[in-house]
């Protein structure tokens, strides 16, 4: 028997690209990385959407796409028997319901699973269910042998559903090559790049650089990059740039080598969403390319911004806030440096894709020798 046969067999369920939203990313990353020495993984595709424009929407053709995963997984388990099956579960009761086939059909053959949050909005959802769904939920995260959560700060989002001690922590992490910045003398460059949805608080970032392009109107440039989740929010951010007379690059959306590109080409790195967040990538790639960072305190963003050191940690909803940070910034090269230089080495010391490899090794090491 060779070495690869001696290795447990691990099934990982996760979204890939495209779309490039998180969880889909972070599936890409696990399954090319060292795990695949450690583990023989198997992977099944659970994704109902290929762009933005469909997100959030009910559609025939997301209907089959689930259904022929749920014959995927029930199929794989009669092929084989895993020694651990991964299972990221939804944080909206529609996709809770969802992901729960997946559990069910997992627990039928008696195979050991681990359920994943991959955000932070798993609590709030139980707390404003119904009692059938908090039933349901109880019954189903109940039965597995723990759950992996973003951050530290996560924790709570499982209370009353499973123990504390069943419960693992493995942060985002990317190894992204050395980024030699662009220098454009005079020129100070904001970047932001998410998708462009109501809740990623674009808006708060269009003001804030209003207010700043009208003190510094010849050296501020913003460039955005992401894709618009609809037509009707692309129109309302139009009416605000409009309004206030920013001047914004809208570049759609920028992956790989374009996104390093980017990166390179900024002094500054604006993510402020105003709904919860789980550990965006985003952030991790603008540690990783030396940027001071300006964030909301969503999720587990607080863990990779830190307020004064190598960045500023903002309200949401709060333009002039964003405002005064980017002009403490814009004002003062030494800080800007000494903040960029953080953020690359608070990236090597944590985000790195070892580090994420070791978390998730050590999860599965004790989920596996319990048993």
């Amino acid at each position: 028997m060779n070495n690869r046969e001696l290795r447990p067999t691990v099934l990982i369920l996760g979204k890939l690209p495209p779309p490039h939203m998180g969880p889909a990313i972070a599936t890409q990353i696990l399954l090319k990385s060292e795990l695949a020495s450690k583990y023989r993984l198997h992977h099944i595709d659970t994704r109902g959407i290929q762009d933005l424009s469909s997100f959030g929407k009910i559609s025939l053709v997301k209907l089959r796409r689930y259904l022929v995963s749920y014959v995927e997984l029930l199929l794989a388990h009669l092929r084989n028997r895993h020694a651990l099956t991964l299972i990221p579960i939804s944080q909206t009761p529609s996709g809770f319901l969802k992901d729960s086939v997946y559990i069910l059909i997992t627990k039928v053959f008696s195979a050991p699973f681990l359920v994943q949050v991959r955000g932070s909005e798993f609590g709030l959802m139980y707390a404003n269910a119904g009692r059938i769904l908090r039933k349901l939920v109880r019954f189903t995260v109940g039965m597995a042998s723990g759950a992996i959560v973003l951050s530290e700060r996560l924790r709570s989002m499982f209370e009353g559903i499973m123990p504390d001690e069943k419960i693992y922590v493995a942060w985002n992490g990317i190894d992204l090559p050395t980024i030699h910045k662009v220098a454009r003398s005079g020129v100070i460059r904001i970047t932001c790049i998410s998708s462009l949805h109501p809740r990623k608080g674009i808006e708060d970032l269009i003001r804030a650089v209003a207010i700043v392009q009208s003190r510094y109107p010849e050296i501020v440039e913003c460039s955005i990059g992401g894709g618009w989740t609809s037509n009707a929010f692309e129109r309302e951010i139009e009416t605000v740039i409009e309004e206030t007379g920013a001047d914004i690059r809208f570049l759609g959306v920028v992956t790989g080598e374009s996104k390093l590109k980017l990166l390179s080409e900024s002094d500054i790195f604006v993510f402020t969403p105003r709904r919860p967040e789980g550990h965006p990538w985003v952030i991790v790639e603008a540690l990783a390319a030396g940027l001071p960072i300006i964030a909301t305190d969503k999720g587990a963003i607080a863990d990779c911004v830190l307020d004064g050191f190598n960045g500023f940690i903002v309200p949401d909803q709060s333009p002039e806030k964003i405002a005064d940070a980017l002009v403490k910034l814009i004002a003062d090269d030494e800080l800007r440096g000494r903040m960029a230089d953080e953020s690359h080495r608070h990236y090597l010391a944590k985000y790195t894709e070892k580090g994420m490899v070791e978390n998730y090794i050590t999860c599965f090491e004790h989920v596996l020798s319990e048993r």
